[in-house]
């Protein structure tokens, strides 16, 4: 249900601007991050600047990029193994 409703607001956002939901997150793909360090030690995430036609999705959704992201080293873990809930083959 939320993929659905994910899906519709996309639709209309980007309606004016002739580009289908798969389309607009094909070309979203392209955005990324860069680590930037600092001598003193510290490290951040750069956003560089989005392509024209990312710009004009984000700002048909009126989403606002953050200059740089504070860089978090945490280690995700789940608690059960993956593997011994699988079935064997």
């Amino acid at each position: 249900m939320l993929a659905y409703l994910i899906r519709r607001v996309l639709s209309r956002a980007w309606a004016a601007l002739d580009v289908t939901v798969e389309e607009g997150l094909q070309q979203l793909k392209a955005l990324s991050s860069t680590e930037m360090k600092i001598k003193e030690g510290g490290t951040c995430l750069r956003i560089p600047m989005p392509n024209p036609a990312c710009r004009d999705l984000l700002e048909a959704l009126q989403i606002r990029l953050p200059d740089a992201l504070p860089s978090v080293k945490v280690r995700v873990d789940t608690r059960k193994k993956l593997p011994a809930r699988r079935k064997p083959r």
